[in-house]
């Protein structure tokens, strides 16, 4: 031990650092509550301040992490690895032992890449200290962390080294682990939670994955290829996510089914035609076409496939039986093949009648507060559970100031967020804001910081959190100005006029400013005539009144605030004139997105404002009217919505955001519905970078997601989203989107009514694109079949410029003849 490592005695301390190597562990093992209390405190004095500390005492102070942590905290901090390790965290009990392996499950359940978390929870299995069941979050724990670094009975493992075992030789070793877990490995499936797809991508060397394991056992005699086969169709039937069926459409490859494994299986593969997912539709239609089997009590779902290979296939294998149904699907080389086969001439589409766009958009949606303790600890209680829903957050947290403490009711939600942050959810750092305030109502002590910076497009919603749980510890009431009175987080001026202003509370001022509208000036000043101070003088200029003479830099937040509530895209000469010349204050907003070589979407940068200030809590639009690729890459999707409810006359925030991590940001919890919605709220035409986001999700590999941009798209277009407006945004975009998926979204939207829209939007984007491109012909065949008027101008002189016999050039010349 180095003399000074402390400078007040420590008995326990001192007693861990200068005892012989062979009495540590004995000694850790038999601390009393209240010295494991006493040395955890010391020994975070001595990680608090920098210091040498020899490898040998770096040791001890480590064994007496796994002593002295709470059971609560992450499970790489409790968790043991070590031999030694295992016994100091037997020695706690068998409640200590089995809550940090269930936390550490439920953890890996969520989150991949786990090795030495899965590692401590299988050291703890073999000494017997503990025993789980293997429900869904043990196997996919197994899934996720199973294949990364970390132990195994053989020593140490570290993938993709020369040294790297078969993962089957890891799992013959553990037996007790391979028969718990083999057989769920094919019907454990859950969204947002690891799979056996990305679970082998990054491995390289041969044995490693699971797709290896599953084929090595079955050669070494473990698993029965037979039962393989019939676990491997049941996953394929069940199969939801296109990622996720692929690992097994692979497995399904690889086991090689032979003519007779086919038959004896005929209704599985009959099952795998009423599939959503095209490739597994394709077994199922190989499989029969190898039987000859022609009449499958599936063979009509076949016909309907989406997919235009999957239905000619289904066709063919009919014949004239399914012809009246193929004439169904909305593919046109479909309903021609289903026409020769009837003898009559190919069917030409009829698109609905066409129906009359909104004229303006639906009125906003009021609020209604909560108004007792009650409904107080529901509200936190949902919350707790998932915390993207940016209104009922609002509405709790605003409550919450206004009803005052409650430690009755919110005592057990308190404990039950504690519980939720201990699995670390994607969602933490939201939570940890949510809980500022839930822990302040229920009298409990405020959740423990991060370990690390908060993002600075979050600081001001952590401020305003931080306002009202201060007022919470000290017993004062308040109606926060920046509660809402609609969905989407504006704030009518008119009410906002009658709330009282207070100078101790900045970020709930700056709030209220950024969220008055969503036509500020239409009030006009005189409404708030009767508000006093500097908030007033900023609220009337919100609403169009006469610019300040001076800006302190006291009131600077407040006039940035009511500058860019009433002029949310431009420059504001008001500020620059007084020094305020900066992006997200004075001048206009930088959300200009650019494609990357990859096919990604990146940022422009941008001229920060102060490297003093740009990360100030009282300066959100100073942070949102940026992208800062690296941090905001990275920044959870729970965080969107509500961020999107702070300055909501800006669509182009929510967008940017969703923009840099589509389409497979924060581990796929990305949706199509979920990156719109804040879109669906803008009261005026949507600008550049909400415009490409929507042309995004109209060519997005999931349907579901274009469902939902063709249902934006019906509800935007023509006067919140012009059709030239987003045919340009598609133009942008062409370069990196197959367009035949814009194609599949584009009809739907045409068969809501809405033809005249879409032949607008193809008229944009045709004349911007090369006639090579690839898949064009979908695009011309769908202008083909909406039958306009025919088409002039510019648009025509590119249909003109079509030549040979191709499917694109032949819709061409049927276009404009």
């Amino acid at each position: 031990m180095k003399a000074g490592l402390y400078a007040a005695p420590m008995s326990r301390l001192t007693e861990l650092l200068t005892v012989p190597d062979d009495d540590v562990v004995p000694l850790l093992c038999g601390l009393t509550d209240d010295e494991r209390r006493s040395l955890s405190r010391d020994v975070d004095t001595i990680y608090a301040t920098p210091r040498d500390i020899s490898p040998t005492d770096h040791h001890r102070l480590k064994l007496s992490r796994i002593a002295t942590r709470k059971r609560t905290d992450a499970p790489v901090e409790v968790l043991p690895r070590t031999d030694d390790e295992v016994r100091i965290a037997i020695a706690r009990g068998p409640a200590h032992v089995h809550a940090i392996a269930a936390a550490a499950i439920r953890e890996m359940a969520t989150v991949s890449e786990l090795g030495w978390s899965f590692a401590g929870v299988r050291a703890l299995e073999r000494h017997g200290a503990v025993t789980l069941p293997t429900d869904d979050d043990y196997v996919l724990a197994t899934i996720g962390s199973y294949l990364e670094s970390g132990t195994w009975p053989g020593g140490r493992f570290t993938p993709n080294t020369a040294s790297s075992p078969r993962t089957s030789e890891r799992l013959l070793a553990e037996p007790d682990l391979l028969d718990r877990i083999f057989w769920r490995l094919f019907d454990t499936d859950r969204d947002q939670a690891p799979s056996l797809a990305a679970a082998d991508r990054g491995l390289v060397r041969p044995g490693l994955t699971w797709h290896d394991t599953v084929l090595d056992l079955i050669t070494t005699g473990y698993a029965d290829r037979a039962q393989v086969l019939d676990a491997t169709l049941t996953a394929l039937a069940d199969a939801t996510s296109p990622y996720r069926a692929g690992w097994f459409v692979r497995l399904h490859h690889d086991l090689a089914p032979t003519r007779d494994d086919t038959a004896t299986r005929q209704p599985a593969y009959d099952l795998l035609l009423r599939s959503p997912i095209g490739p597994v539709v394709t077994i199922g239609l190989d499989a029969l076409r190898t039987l000859g089997v022609t009449d499958a009590p599936s063979l009509p779902d076949a016909v309907l496939s989406p997919g235009k290979t999957n239905a000619l296939k289904a066709l063919k294998l009919g014949g004239p039986p399914l012809a009246e149904t193929a004439l169904e699907h909305p593919h046109p080389e479909v309903r021609a093949a289903a026409a020769r086969m009837l003898g009559r001439s190919a069917p030409t589409p009829v698109m609905p009648v066409t129906t009359p766009a909104p004229t303006t958009p639906p009125p906003l949606t009021p609020i209604t507060p909560i108004t007792d303790h009650t409904e107080l600890a529901e509200a936190f209680a949902i919350l707790v559970e998932n915390p993207a829903d940016a209104d009922l957050m609002e509405r709790t947290l605003c409550a919450a100031a206004r009803l005052g403490p409650d430690p009755t009711r919110l005592r057990t939600v308190a404990q039950r967020l504690k519980r939720r942050l201990t699995s670390y959810p994607r969602e933490t750092d939201v939570l940890l804001v949510l809980g500022t305030v839930l822990y302040a109502a229920a009298d409990h002590p405020a959740p423990a910081a991060p370990g690390h910076p908060p993002a600075p497009k979050t600081i001001h919603l952590t401020a305003r959190a931080t306002e009202i749980a201060d007022a919470l510890r000290t017993g004062t009431r308040f109606t926060p100005l920046a509660e809402p009175t609609h969905t989407g987080g504006w704030i009518d001026p008119a009410v906002l006029a009658t709330r009282t202003a207070t100078t101790h509370r900045p970020a709930d001022a700056v709030a209220a400013l950024l969220r008055t509208g969503p036509d500020p000036a239409a009030h006009g000043p005189d409404l708030a005539t009767a508000v006093p101070g500097p908030f007033g003088a900023a609220l009337r200029y919100a609403l169009g009144g006469p610019p300040p003479a001076t800006i302190t830099a006291t009131d600077a937040p407040l006039w940035i605030a009511a500058a860019r509530a009433r002029t949310p895209y431009g420059d504001e000469p008001t500020l620059t004139a007084h020094g305020l010349d900066t992006t997200g204050a004075g001048r206009a907003p930088a959300l200009t997105p650019r494609l990357l070589t990859d096919g990604g979407i990146g940022f422009t940068a941008a001229t920060p404002f102060l490297p003093t200030t740009d990360d100030d809590p009282l300066l959100p639009t100073v942070t949102l009217g940026a992208i800062e690729e690296h941090q905001d890459r990275y920044l959870a999707t729970a965080w969107w919505p509500w961020l999107a409810t702070t300055w909501p006359a800006n669509r182009d925030v929510p967008a940017a955001l969703a923009l840099l991590q589509w389409p497979a940001g924060d581990t796929g919890r990305i949706t199509g519905d979920g990156v719109l919605r804040p879109l669906l709220a803008a009261r005026t035409a949507l600008p550049p970078t909400a415009r490409i986001l929507i042309a995004a999700v109209l060519g997005s590999a999931r349907l579901t997601d274009r469902t939902a941009a063709a249902d934006a798209v019906i509800d935007l277009v023509p006067h919140r989203l012009p059709p030239a407006d987003l045919g340009a945004a598609m133009a942008w975009l062409a370069p990196t989107t197959p367009l035949q998926r814009w194609a599949s979204s584009l009809r739907t939207v045409a068969e809501a009514g809405r033809g005249p829209d879409v032949a607008a939007v193809l008229a944009a984007l045709l004349p911007t694109l090369e006639r090579t491109h690839t898949g064009l012909f979908a695009l011309v065949e769908l202008l083909a079949d909406l039958t306009p008027p025919a088409p002039g101008g510019t648009l025509r002189q590119w249909l003109t410029g079509f030549t040979g016999t191709g499917r694109a050039a032949r819709a061409a010349h049927a276009t404009l003849t």
